[in-house]
């Protein structure tokens, strides 16, 4: 269900109150407090961390406020104002894509049509130096759910001109032989050059993990991403 500007206000209301405590603290003392018993120190534990911080075991927070359920994803953002990190969502259904009469019945345009997201920040805020993860700050959760605008125009476009290089058989997947020697299958799905708003690349457990197009064409799996730079204009 789509909310209103008041309701993702109130929303936001809601979040400001969970996490004004913890806005400002360095990751080590936020892990000090909610990860004593977790023992990795990667990636991941970003996430842990931020589940932690709202008191939930999965992605998926519940506000009093909230006609449903808002996911919890987490961005790391280096000094500087440079962009956050390009962000990962789910792997693309080809078939999917090219089955749906239209735009609007597409899994993809539901999915980000109905979907509330609360945005965990931490970010470097020392300039010139990238510091360590843990040196890292928190430093506010936003509520967010991605304007009719570019659901209309950007995610749209993505699906469109997916959709047009299969029907018309125009996937290029060319090897490239890195400096290693390791072989890398280059495509032209779309990039972040080509839409503002988010753009495709592989998300399989390895370079063999492939699905099959129409055309009988082999592909590394896809899997949806908001572009970095969309992403920094979203949360700074």
């Amino acid at each position: 269900m789509r909310l209103n500007q008041k309701s993702l206000e109130k929303d936001q209301l809601k979040v400001d109150k969970l996490m004004k405590p913890y806005q400002g603290k360095l990751v080590s003392e936020l892990k000090r407090g909610f990860l004593q018993n977790y023992s990795q120190d990667t990636k991941a534990s970003f996430a842990v961390l931020a589940r932690r911080m709202f008191g939930i075991s999965d992605n998926h927070l519940s506000l009093d406020s909230s006609e449903k359920p808002l996911i919890l994803k987490t961005i790391r953002v280096t000094g500087n104002d440079q962009p956050a990190e390009n962000m990962s969502f789910f792997e693309v259904r080809f078939d999917e894509w090219l089955e749906a009469d239209s735009w609007h019945e597409t899994m993809l345009y539901q999915y980000f049509y109905d979907t509330q997201f609360v945005f965990q920040v931490f970010q470097q805020f020392p300039s010139g130096l990238r510091v360590p993860d843990n040196q890292m700050t928190f430093k506010r959760a936003l509520v967010w759910q991605m304007p009719d605008y570019d659901l209309e125009h950007g995610l749209k476009k993505l699906w469109l001109d997916t959709c047009h290089l299969i029907k018309t058989n125009q996937i290029r997947i060319v090897p490239k032989k890195q400096k290693t020697g390791k072989i890398i299958y280059r495509n032209n799905l779309p990039k972040s050059k080509d839409n503002t708003v988010c753009h495709l690349r592989p998300g399989g457990k390895n370079g063999k993990d492939v699905i099959m197009l129409p055309s009988g064409q082999e592909i590394a799996r896809q899997r949806l991403w908001l572009n970095k730079q969309y992403v920094n204009d979203v949360i700074l």
